[in-house]
């Protein structure tokens, strides 16, 4: 699924309630993840505490490093 602006302007407000006094010019990825659904992948510790979950590239590692 794309996202495009028009999208992420319907979930603006409240993404930039998630993360605008941490970084305001991070509020799209935020916008991007609450219509997703998914989490970020990211080492921006910005992001944590938003309510949305973070994967960083070592825990994208572990993930498929592991059988199954």
């Amino acid at each position: 699924m794309l996202v495009g602006k028009d999208g992420l302007v319907l979930v603006e407000e409240q993404a930039m309630a998630r993360i605008g006094r941490r970084d305001k010019n991070d509020w799209p990825a935020v916008a991007a993840a609450l219509l997703l659904d998914c989490p970020i992948w990211t080492e921006d510790a910005d992001f944590f505490g938003s309510g949305i979950a973070t994967w960083t590239s070592q825990t994208v590692e572990i993930y498929f490093k592991e059988p199954g």
